[in-house]
C-alpha cells in the first residue's frame, strides 16, 4: 500500500480488496487504516 494520507473513499477501496486491513475510526473526522496479522494483533 502506498504511504502517506488517504482519503475514506480510498480507504474503503483498500480494506475492501484485502481481509485483514481495517479502518479504526478516531473520535471527529480522523481515521487511520490498521493491518493485523493472523493473530488479530496490529502490525
Amino acid at each position: 500500500m502506498a504511504e502517506g494520507s488517504f482519503s475514506y473513499g480510498q480507504a474503503v477501496a483498500v480494506i475492501t480488496a484485502y481481509h485483514n486491513v481495517f479502518i479504526q475510526d478516531d473520535p471527529g473526522m480522523h481515521f487511520r487504516r490498521v493491518i493485523r496479522n493472523a493473530e488479530g494483533q496490529r502490525r
